[in-house]
């Protein structure tokens, strides 16, 4: 939580940078650092809310391949319950083809 800053902190720091944030600009600035993905909600320091950096807050995780994806989705929702191909079609949203592919992985 140490790099989570509330509003008046990280306005601070923009000073210290000297950022302009009179006039409603800070408004401005956190949207647009909102909206381009560069900070998001952080955690509540006291009573206030933070911000974190995205990419600290949310670690970025590795994508699977096509069918490392299936066979993972095949595996969580067939380890939990008994399914024929059908229920696992309908459960999963997936084409027939995929459906099958992912129980043979």
């Amino acid at each position: 939580m140490e790099n989570h800053l509330t509003r008046e902190e990280l306005m601070g720091e923009l000073k210290k940078a000297k950022i302009n944030v009179n006039e409603n600009r800070s408004s401005h600035l956190m949207l647009m650092a909102e909206l381009d993905g560069l900070v998001c909600s952080g955690a509540i320091k006291g009573n206030k809310q933070t911000y974190a950096l995205l990419e600290e807050r949310i670690p970025k995780r590795n994508l699977l391949k096509r069918e490392e994806a299936l066979a993972k989705l095949a595996q969580n929702i067939l380890v939990v319950m008994v399914a024929t191909l059908q229920d696992f079609i309908w459960w999963s949203g997936l084409p027939v083809t995929d459906a099958r592919k992912a129980l043979e992985l």
